[in-house]
């Protein structure tokens, strides 16, 4: 007779330092050389760096860490346009949820949306 076979579970130790980080930048640099480290090894021409940030062209971002998307795509002016604004969206369909996801990353004051 077969005997079934128990399954375990066995607990892996976190990688967080026993205190916690000291901000946020250190927790995603942390995860970022633990992710890509063995990609590095294997393929020293691998970086995980896809973009240099220039801090000049989005001053006053609503991110904790430099947004890199808003100076690639160079709307840095278009988002200031619309600082402390209040906006309206109507429709929240394809093309309005393309609206809303650009302004909430900006400083707008306050979207309001409508739907049909």
């Amino acid at each position: 007779m077969v005997q079934p076979s128990a399954a375990s579970h066995v607990r892996a130790p976190s990688n967080k330092p026993q205190n916690g980080f000291a901000n946020f930048f250190d927790k995603i640099e942390h995860y970022v050389a633990l992710i890509s480290g063995p990609a590095i090894e294997r393929f020293p021409q691998a970086t995980p760096i896809t973009f240099r940030v220039n801090p000049d062209i989005v001053p006053d971002s609503v991110f904790k860490v430099h947004d890199s998307l808003t100076s690639r795509a160079e709307i840095a002016d278009l988002a200031s346009v619309f600082k402390d604004e209040v906006i309206a969206i109507i429709g929240l369909g394809g093309t309005g949820s393309y609206v809303l996801d650009f302004m909430v990353k900006t400083r707008v004051k306050e979207v309001r949306s409508f739907r049909r």
